[in-house]
């Protein structure tokens, strides 16, 4: 049994670090490659940013105790913290036609955990507890810098980050203002990017919205592994083009003028 704790602030710059310190415990347990390990981070990542953003109302600095127990079946992980309760039975069901950004986290967390629980401990903390149950291994497949190309009327982002979450999801939205104010035909090309939860989710939503309100288009290339099951919870599929690579996206545009 593998058993580790630390404590973190309340800072979003934090969640990476917090993955990383959970996925060392996994995968001394389980050895790598295992895309539950990647599940268990998506879960860890959203309820680490609730906490920052929610419970502790997005007051930085306030301590986040993480501890995990990895064993040879599954991994346990709890999140102690100071802030205000939480009731997952208020959240409001995710819609996914395209007019929300935000609100997906909780619905994510219970697509990809076996246990999700919130309550005090004695001590009066609260206390969010994620269980993490193995299956066979698989193989496992700051600030924002992106690169922009325009090809003919279409323009092309890439994306040079390996995560678009709670941490640098407003520096995305930053880098493409710019871009996405004339922009009609966008391709985003994610190939960089292994991990995405639902505040990038979020950003990407926010780019499709403005560009349909442009009159214009989105379409998505190079999605990683990891990150096409997040959009396929996401039901990303009903709302864009997700295509394997840039020129079949920049192509797609093409054939549609």
């Amino acid at each position: 049994m593998e058993r580790a704790t630390q404590i973190f602030a309340s800072d979003v710059q934090q969640l990476a670090g917090i993955r990383t310190f959970v996925r060392a415990a996994c995968e001394r347990a389980w050895g790598a490659g295992h895309e539950e390990i990647a599940h268990l981070e998506l879960a860890l990542a959203e309820a680490a940013a609730n906490v920052m953003l929610h419970a502790y109302e997005g007051e930085a600095g306030r301590p986040i105790e993480v501890l995990v127990e990895a064993g040879p079946q599954e991994v346990r992980v709890w999140l102690y913290h100071e802030g205000r309760d939480f009731d997952p039975a208020a959240v409001a069901p995710p819609v996914f036609d395209g007019s929300r950004e935000s609100g997906f986290g909780m619905y994510l967390i219970k697509q990809v955990v076996e246990e999700a629980a919130f309550f005090s401990d004695d001590s009066g903390r609260r206390v969010v507890r994620l269980v993490k149950k193995r299956r066979p291994a698989q193989p496992a497949g700051g600030t924002m810098q992106t690169e922009v190309e325009q090809l003919g009327d279409v323009t092309v982002v890439v994306v040079n980050a390996q995560e678009l979450d709670a941490g640098n999801d407003q520096d995305f939205r930053q880098a493409l203002a710019p871009v996405l104010k004339d922009c009609r035909k966008l391709v985003v090309d994610l190939g960089r990017v292994q991990f995405v939860d639902s505040r990038g989710c979020g950003a990407i939503l926010s780019c499709l919205k403005q560009v349909r309100g442009n009159g214009g288009d989105l379409k998505l290339c190079n999605i990683t592994k990891f990150v096409r099951s997040t959009f396929n919870l996401m039901r990303f599929h009903r709302l864009c083009d997700l295509l394997d690579t840039r020129e079949e996206a920049v192509k797609a545009f093409q054939q549609t003028t």
